[in-house]
């Protein structure tokens, strides 16, 4: 892909030289690359910039766009008629966004939301990946910036996609409405009378919310956990390893005190009333459900990955073994009965990830764009 046109130095180095703002997502659904789109569109929306709201395929499964300017299908006459701050998040969008940047009439940026090769390796062939691989990272390099959402992350694409300006923002995440009737009758009924045995038997009580996938390493986490009588684990989440949970669960015995519940609508309700959040993957981007406890003052145990080894750095709680378990012990140590931590942890959501913070990251990086101010230079 060449590279992308120079901007006039002559152009103010504001990002509110436009105040439009739309952002491009695969589908509006509820995974997490659009849940941070979603909350950024809300944050810049709130600060007065004009939103849109892009997908490539339908299907709407949210019911929480209504407050945007605009809403709909991605049409391919956008690449000629779109102004002001385009934001893409994963790979076709961002195949988009580097055909856009080459034009030159707005400014691209696009979070990276994992690490490309690791994350496409688990669910495609080795030559799908290597195509993508090329397509993308040429595509990345043609945006005015790729923003990283760890330092780790940071230090990963630095050396793969030495052409690209890249920029670290962390995550941020939004307190979600109050809930309805729907949900908590859905808790009441199906995980407020296990959660109340538990408590009775005085077991430490985790909670796991994601997919149910090998990505995820959840049969891993259950088989370490299967003889320990005194933590009880509740798994919200589906995917194609769900029923071999549930047969695993059987298998050893563990149904008292492992609850698998599925989906649900508002796994914060879950993570409102257990000890801690318990996360045995592979390999994640940017968890926004730690982020999610972290808002609730709930500590996280995580695998011990680049991206929680940082995430626990900042506080947000410990790492263990996510292979062989072995200092399994040590990390269930630091979780207190009812996630008593006098605020400690919600201090550092507070700090941190709140959508002013996480959006002033970005309007921060935007305005001080290199390709609206080419005196600046590149990042290193």
């Amino acid at each position: 892909m060449p590279s992308r046109p120079t901007r006039s130095k002559s152009l103010p180095c504001s990002m509110t030289t436009s105040r439009r703002y739309s952002l491009l997502v695969p589908r509006f659904d509820r995974t997490g690359p659009c849940n941070v789109a979603v909350d950024i569109g809300r944050e810049a929306k709130r600060r007065g910039y004009s939103v849109r709201m892009l997908a490539l395929s339908g299907g709407n499964t949210r019911d929480d766009l209504d407050e945007f300017d605009e809403v709909r299908l991605w049409r391919w006459r956008d690449m000629f008629s779109l102004r002001g701050v385009l934001h893409t998040h994963c790979l076709r969008p961002d195949l988009i966004g580097g055909l856009v940047a080459l034009m030159g009439r707005c400014q691209v940026v696009t979070t990276l939301h994992n690490y490309f090769l690791i994350d496409l390796g688990f669910d495609h062939r080795r030559w799908q990946v290597a195509i993508s691989w090329q397509l993308w990272r040429r595509a990345v390099a043609a945006m005015d910036h790729a923003v990283c959402i760890s330092h780790a992350m940071h230090r990963y694409y630095r050396d793969k996609i030495p052409g690209a300006t890249l920029s670290t923002a962390y995550n941020f995440r939004a307190p979600p409405e109050p809930a309805g009737e729907a949900p908590r009758a859905d808790m009441a009924a199906r995980f407020t009378p296990w959660l109340d045995e538990q408590r009775r038997r005085g077991r430490r009580v985790l909670a796991f919310v994601g997919g149910i996938h090998r990505r995820k390493n959840v049969l891993g986490l259950m088989a370490a956990l299967a003889t320990r009588e005194d933590v009880a684990v509740v798994f919200c989440g589906d995917g194609n390893q769900i029923e071999e949970l549930r047969a695993g669960i059987a298998r050893h015995g563990c149904d008292e005190r492992m609850l698998v519940l599925g989906a649900i609508a508002r796994p914060d309700l879950v993570l409102a009333e257990v000890d801690a959040l318990v996360l045995p993957s592979f390999a994640e981007g940017m968890p926004l459900v730690v982020l999610e406890a972290a808002r609730l003052d709930k500590p996280a145990l995580m695998s011990n990955i680049a991206v929680h080894r940082e995430m626990a750095e900042l506080g947000l709680g410990t790492t263990f073994d996510h292979r062989r378990f072995s200092n399994l012990d040590q990390a269930l140590g630091t979780v207190t009965p009812e996630g008593s931590r006098q605020g400690a942890v919600r201090r550092i959501w507070d700090a941190e990830f709140t959508p002013e913070v996480g959006f002033a990251r970005y309007e921060h990086l935007l305005g001080t764009s290199s390709t609206l101010c080419p005196e600046q230079g590149r990042a290193p």
